[in-house]
């Protein structure tokens, strides 16, 4: 198992205490304010902590550092795993996408307390674990500038953040999903910067512009996405087990289509693909295998080139015959043709 480690911050800048001081704080009023950030952080924390195992990542250890009168650190180990922006973007489907969100959804209505969100929600906070269900990451992160653009593009524009906020922020994570990587409404601007595409995409959001459908969404999945990310906290879904069987609901109208019959005997080990020899083929194989041989003996005394050729086709049939199994070139291949026709071996797999 990788770990990873997480360092939060507190205060996040390093002229925080500047900043404080000339804003008129005196040194007990910004300590108690920094530490009832650092409360806030902690109390997140263990509220994450609580949640079943299954859904959440693992915290191996949790540890609060207080480095000066005003300043504190909080480490967090944990597993590292992978990402839905790491993973997804690449799909041509909206149904991977769909599941991760509806996972995290199911994951976050195992809040305790109605105290208790997240707050701390991206494609790039959601992981796969090795059960193969998608996990909210920690509601913290590092305060770095890009960190602080990746909430501010997927946090909800409330004044008083809660269960709803985390609902938005899935909301507008699985537009992005969907969207190839793409930010609601970044499309419109050709300046490539991140920074202006993050601020673009909030500020629309907070002029209460709708949502432009994503790329892979239909007109279904579209309205559960503008739900969700609603500006106003009243027009969303009251909690993420509301969102979650909504997208539940579109998973089991939308089935994705049946995939092809796997090839029969069709297998892959060291990069390479292999077909599986039936019986017949195998009894095929010996005679020839022993021909060639023989052949090559012969012809041994006249020509030794073309002797030791012989031969040594006549044991590659053996060998083939003894593992049972052949080189797959594909259906079409014009080695797969031109190798193994002599030796009687057929090619086309059969559909199961």
């Amino acid at each position: 198992m990788t770990e990873k480690i997480l360092l939060c911050r507190i205060p996040a800048g390093g002229d925080m205490e500047a900043r404080i001081m000339r804003e008129g704080l005196s040194a007990e009023e910004a300590e108690e304010a920094l530490a009832a950030d650092k409360d806030l952080v902690m109390d997140r924390l263990l509220a994450y902590q609580a949640l079943p195992e299954d859904s959440r990542l693992p915290v191996l250890s949790l540890e609060e550092k207080r480095n000066g009168p005003l300043s504190w650190t909080i480490e967090v180990r944990t597993e590292e795993l992978p990402s839905a922006e790491s993973l997804l973007l690449r799909e041509e489907t909206a149904h991977a996408a769909v599941s991760c969100i509806r996972d995290a959804a199911r994951a976050l209505a195992g809040y305790a307390g109605p105290d208790h969100f997240h707050g701390c929600l991206s494609p790039g906070n959601l992981f796969l674990t090795g059960r193969g269900l998608w996990v909210p990451g920690l509601p913290m992160e590092e305060e770095t500038e890009e960190a602080a653009l990746r909430r501010m593009a997927f946090s909800a524009p409330d004044p008083r953040p809660g269960r709803r906020s985390d609902v938005c922020s899935l909301g507008l994570a699985l537009h992005y999903l969907l969207n190839r990587g793409m930010l609601p409404f970044s499309g419109e601007e050709r300046d490539k910067r991140r920074e202006l595409h993050y601020r673009i995409s909030r500020e629309k959001r907070l002029q209460g512009t709708p949502l432009p459908p994503p790329m892979l969404a239909d007109a279904d999945l579209t309205a559960i996405i503008r739900r969700a990310a609603a500006p106003d906290p009243a027009d969303r879904y009251a909690g993420c087990a509301d969102l979650a069987r909504a997208l539940d609901r579109w998973l089991d109208s939308h089935p994705l289509p049946e995939e092809e019959a796997p090839e029969e005997g069709i297998f892959t080990e060291g990069g390479k693909s292999y077909r599986v020899l039936d019986e017949k083929e195998r009894r095929r194989l010996l005679p020839t295998g022993l021909f060639f041989i023989l052949a090559g003996a012969l012809v041994f005394f006249y020509n030794i080139i073309f002797g030791i050729l012989l031969m040594g086709i006549g044991i590659r049939r053996l060998v083939i015959r003894f593992r049972g199994r052949v080189r797959w070139y594909g259906e079409n291949g014009l080695v797969g043709r031109l190798i193994y026709r002599l030796g009687g071996i057929d090619q086309t797999p059969k559909r199961r």
